[in-house]
């Protein structure tokens, strides 16, 4: 199992760092009497944890430095390596009392590192499970401090608000919360982001939910536009053909207008390169088409043409001519989506939900694949920090999005149906 935190600080990196900053000194404890005249002695301290390899003893030491000498120039320095090395060590709660204390002390001289420390101190809040603490110091976090928030931290406070109130089922204000997002990737920002790799790789997934999030939003009013009922206690053909013309076919214009433009919404998922996400958009899309293609084939059928088993194929043979080119585009789209999950060895519910509705559409065509897919998982937890990648293609993926897609990932050289792990 994943860890819920994966902080961007290694313990290998910060204990290099302590080290190449002097070399080691006796006294590794601080002796008892009055407080020193300076910071040399537990400076020292410091560095002979750093020697030991003792991270706790070294983070203790920053926070001694931080509490005596909370003037000296240097003090800020040792305040939020005393929050990175709390972070390294997964003391979470230590770690965001530090960055409390950061802000006590430095918030007003130095907004931007401030800001930053709040932007990890709320998914900190996340991972201990306290959400509704989480929730309002990220929306506090923007409120006071949102212009000192660098592109990426905006993106990923935003993005964590978004979650919160998913999960606690307030779709349409976790869909605010992920439009920000989208804005953030419109303008120029996003614009920088597009062109620099290094910096966009952690955030794929955040940027592809958000544009998913809005897809969403576009496929839902899809249920404003039902199909048109066909009223009367006997259904002529006579007048089939005046509610084809008055009420069917206006609606079928509407809905496949409607539909474009939600297809163009679930193409621009692709966009930050996240498969997950593509894969989850391509069946949304496949779903969509097929799902349309389902409800005009379910067309009331007139009373005449049930007495006439002729007449009657020939209406049923009319309907499907007129949808077999609706359902091909759906298929296409599954089809799609299934092969994303081959290339990138990435399986889980999307992809499991892909296989499924073509079996269902003709198993035949479309045998069952679910020793190839894998077991059905419990939805990742609600977490707040990029994990490992599970694809060559993109940088660290977050485990805690909507969709809930779990992740199945088979062993490189395992074959199409590895293992799963």
């Amino acid at each position: 199992m994943r860890p819920l935190v994966r902080p961007p600080w290694g313990p290998f990196a910060l204990l290099s760092a302590a080290l190449l900053a002097s070399a080691s000194t006796a006294g590794a404890q601080e002796p008892a009497g009055p407080a020193p005249a300076g910071p040399e002695p537990l400076l020292a301290r410091a560095r002979d944890c750093a020697t030991v390899l003792d991270l706790a003893c070294l983070a203790e030491a920053r926070d001694e430095l931080v509490h005596r000498f909370p003037a000296h120039e240097a003090a800020p320095g040792w305040a939020q390596e005393a929050v990175r090395t709390w972070a390294a060590l997964g003391e979470l709660a230590r770690a965001t009392r530090a960055v409390e204390r950061f802000e006590r002390l430095y918030g007003d001289q130095l907004p931007e590192p401030s800001a930053a420390l709040r932007a990890e101190a709320g998914g900190w809040l996340l991972a201990r499970g306290e959400e509704g603490e989480a929730l309002r110091s990220d929306q506090a976090l923007l409120r006071d401090a949102g212009s000192q928030l660098s592109a990426e931290q905006r993106v990923l406070v935003h993005s964590r608000i978004g979650r919160v109130w998913r999960a606690r089922g307030e779709t349409e204000r976790a869909r605010r919360s992920f439009a920000e997002v989208v804005s953030l990737w419109d303008g120029p920002d996003g614009r920088a982001l597009r062109t620099d790799a290094g910096r966009l790789g952690p955030l794929r997934d955040l940027v592809a939910q958000g544009l998913f999030e809005r897809a969403e939003a576009e496929h839902d009013q899809l249920a404003a536009i039902p199909f048109p009922a066909l009223r009367g206690r006997r259904l002529t053909l006579d007048k089939m053909n005046r509610w084809a013309r008055a009420d069917l076919m206006p609606w079928i214009q509407r809905r496949m207008n409607a539909m474009a433009v939600t297809a163009a919404a679930y193409d621009r998922v692709s966009e930050p390169g996240a498969t997950r996400f593509r894969v989850a958009a391509a069946t949304r899309v496949g779903e969509m088409w097929l799902g349309f293609a389902d409800e005009f084939q379910s067309a009331p059928t007139p009373a005449e043409l049930t007495r006439d088993p002729q007449l009657l194929a020939v209406y049923r043979d009319a309907l499907e001519d007129q949808m077999r080119a609706v359902r091909e585009r759906g298929i296409a789209a599954l089809e799609a989506a299934l092969s994303m999950a081959h290339a990138h060895r990435f399986y889980g519910r999307w992809a499991r939900e892909a296989a499924n509705r073509l079996t269902a559409f003709d198993p035949t065509r479309f045998p069952a694949v679910d020793e190839l897919l894998g077991p059905s998982l419990s939805p990742p937890a609600l977490g707040v920090a990029p994990g490992p990648s599970t694809s060559a293609e993109h940088g660290p993926p977050t485990d805690d999005l909507v969709p809930a897609d779990e992740v199945v990932e088979v062993e490189a050289g395992a074959g199409e149906a590895g293992m799963v792990r």
